[in-house]
């Protein structure tokens, strides 16, 4: 399952993650006018990412499987974006929340947003954000920061006021 989504509310903003089992990486751009998440994950997950909070300002991203209780009475948790730019949620199914400039799947697949390739990237929530955003992180398998050619952790990111957390 690959998610991929661009916040639509310019600027930082609070960030809320919960994803336990896995590892959640977060690359701090200065100049990056939007935050973006880009999720990949086994088939046995699901994610969502989109608003949440007031005016939707709040990115919201949960990364899970489904209860023993939900699977008993058939919910499912499943792949879903709101006000995103491509979901690619199984072999062959893509599914637009937004723009897409050119998607394909299988070997050499390529996704653009915006205009921009998007990078492969390792199992994970990988997230792009501008500088001074609120991260509400409820769970995750390692949690790293990366601001310019350093990778450090997230109270490092908070010691030296990139980040904040809630």
């Amino acid at each position: 399952m690959e998610l991929i989504q661009s916040h639509r509310t310019p600027g930082p903003g609070p960030i809320r993650i919960e994803a336990p089992e896995l590892p959640v990486s977060i690359t701090v751009q200065p100049g990056a006018e939007y935050r973006q998440v880009h999720i990949l994950a086994d088939r046995g997950l699901g994610a969502h990412a989109g608003p949440g909070g007031p005016r939707g300002r709040e990115m919201r991203i949960f990364v899970g499987r489904p209860s023993l209780m939900a699977s008993l009475f058939g919910l499912r948790r499943r792949s879903t974006i709101s006000g995103g730019s491509v979901v690619a949620a199984g072999r062959g199914s893509i599914v637009s929340g937004g723009d897409i400039s050119f998607s394909a799947n299988g070997n050499g697949s390529r996704v653009t947003i915006d205009g921009a390739p998007v990078r492969q990237r390792g199992i994970g929530v990988h997230l792009t954000v501008p500088l001074g955003c609120t991260f509400d992180i409820r769970g995750y398998d390692g949690l790293t920061v990366h601001y310019r050619d350093n990778e450090m952790t997230f109270e490092a990111a908070a010691g030296i006021g990139i980040l904040e957390r809630v």
